[in-house]
């Protein structure tokens, strides 16, 4: 599934139907201590490429064939949701903090125009 329909549907699922996206390289990302995948400072399910090619492309056939039966990604996102709200004490804070977020954001704008 490609990255803008994966959170699309995340994005659907949790109420928010039309996110705006912004793509930005990850040499930028680097150069301003975004890091990948967990953690502080991450930027979730980016991973650097060419060392993580392929990382999430896995061939599920066989799970398929033997009964697994996925819901849609907006319902699990749904569903996520309102188990962390359910639960605050479980959920840890992690990823690129909002106002680190609108830095970087505003800096990778600033560098386009």
């Amino acid at each position: 599934m490609p990255r803008a329909r994966f959170l699309a549907e995340v994005a659907a699922g949790v109420g928010r139907p039309d996110p705006e996206l912004t793509w930005v390289d990850q040499e930028f990302l680097v150069e301003h201590d975004v890091r990948p995948w967990s953690g502080e400072r991450a930027l979730p399910l980016w991973l650097p490429l060419p060392e993580y090619g392929g990382f999430l492309s896995r061939d599920v056939s066989d799970t398929l064939a033997a009964g697994l039966a996925p819901r849609a990604l907006a319902e699990t996102a749904r569903a996520t949701r309102q188990w962390m709200t359910d639960h605050p004490d479980a959920v840890k804070a992690g990823g690129l903090a909002p106002d680190a977020e609108t830095k970087v954001l505003r800096e990778w704008h600033g560098r386009l125009g």
